[in-house]
């Protein structure tokens, strides 16, 4: 069994009952800190009205939340902005031995996915999620050797976010039954674009961590539909 094997079947097995009680009571924290930390960008950061206004004439409108504005929009655009208001004050949880913030691209992707999926997803199912992102994240994020990753130009938040947000997503899908291989194309597609490269300002950091977690959502929640022949 391959690591990335391994990872498909964690995140897709993994049920809240798993979970030890108090890593769900720090996953509750941690989306309380995000969404508040969200809420406040809004308004103090300076590239906050561009960022929403750019993502506004994308959106067409859908069912999923925007944190800080309670606006409606489609799944990965909800995420998208959710993603980038989050990292934009640098203010996110942080691990310090994967080197990078896991709840920017993890809570946004596993909340925008749960509103949308054509289920109900418990509170108890996103929690699961949410730790699911956020384990293989931090994993990924230990295993690259953060030092070396950041020297040869990545943003370790964005590459191991990818990853972590497509776990999300399709952990609040409830993909029983998908194929290893169906999931771990879904995480390879598009994990070393020109935008996960290590950004120079605060501006490009939180559109790199953004894109990082709302290119995840729409592949995760196609991969529930048959495959085609």
């Amino acid at each position: 069994m391959t690591i990335a094997t391994e990872y498909a079947e964690y995140t897709i097995e993994l049920e809240y009952d798993d979970v030890p009680e108090e890593v769900i009571d720090y996953a509750k924290k941690l989306t309380l800190d995000a969404i508040g930390i969200s809420i406040g960008a809004r308004s103090r950061a300076e590239s906050s009205d561009s960022f929403v206004d750019g993502v506004d004439s994308l959106a067409d409108g859908g069912e999923a939340t925007v944190f800080a504005t309670g606006e409606r929009l489609e799944p990965e655009y909800a995420a998208l902005l959710n993603g980038a208001l989050i990292h934009s004050l640098d203010y996110d949880d942080t691990h310090r031995g994967a080197s990078h913030h896991p709840g920017a691209p993890v809570i946004p992707a596993a909340i925008a996915t749960a509103e949308t999926v054509d289920r109900h997803v418990s509170g108890e199912e996103l929690l699961a999620a949410i730790v699911a992102g956020y384990e293989v994240s931090c994993r990924l994020g230990q295993a690259i050797n953060p030092e070396s990753h950041y020297d040869r130009g990545f943003h370790g938040t964005a590459t191991c976010g990818t990853f972590a947000a497509t776990a999300a997503a399709v952990s609040s899908l409830n993909l029983i039954g998908l194929s290893s291989l169906g999931f771990i194309r879904c995480w390879a597609e598009q994990i070393t674009p020109p935008h996960l490269s290590r950004p120079f300002s605060a501006g490009r950091a939180r559109a790199s961590v953004s894109l990082s977690q709302s290119a995840r959502v729409a592949p995760a929640r196609a991969a529930r539909r048959p495959e085609r022949r």
